[in-house]
């Protein structure tokens, strides 16, 4: 289970299915875990006196893909901003990922999806997700 998995997990309350967080703070934090989750695999860093560029710069450290599709993707869009302030590049990272990982989520069983009425109306898009009561607090890889 990738970082912003666990993340989007957290971030999304039991009971409603609901973010608890706003989007755009959720989506940050989701952008900001795939950073995270590519540094820990070596394939990421912010560069450092020795490295070339400017110090604190996003680098990229091995071009080779994760070989999981969301980190592959990461991976693409941290490339195409190298050099960039790690700040600069976790807002890209975390566009439209919600959604990628509610399916992915749902695929593996950690989420079902479901469609709600809230005060009579119905959500647009294809539902909302209902997380079941068992699923773990804290899921680790």
């Amino acid at each position: 289970m990738l970082l912003a998995e666990d993340l989007l997990l957290l971030v999304t309350d039991d009971a409603s299915g609901r973010l608890s967080v706003p989007g755009v703070q959720a989506d940050a934090g989701l952008g900001g875990a795939n950073l995270v989750e590519l540094t820990l695999l070596g394939k990421v860093d912010v560069a450092g006196e020795q490295d070339p560029g400017k110090p604190g710069r996003v680098i990229v450290r091995d071009p080779s893909p994760p070989g999981d599709e969301v980190l592959d993707a990461a991976l693409r869009t941290v490339s195409a901003r190298q050099g960039s302030k790690p700040s600069a590049v976790i807002r890209p990272l975390g566009k439209n990922l919600r959604p990628v990982l509610y399916q992915r989520l749902a695929a593996s069983g950690m989420l079902r999806a479901g469609r709600g009425r809230a005060l009579g109306i119905s959500p647009p898009g294809p539902g909302r997700l209902r997380i079941p009561a068992t699923r773990p607090r804290c899921a680790s890889s």
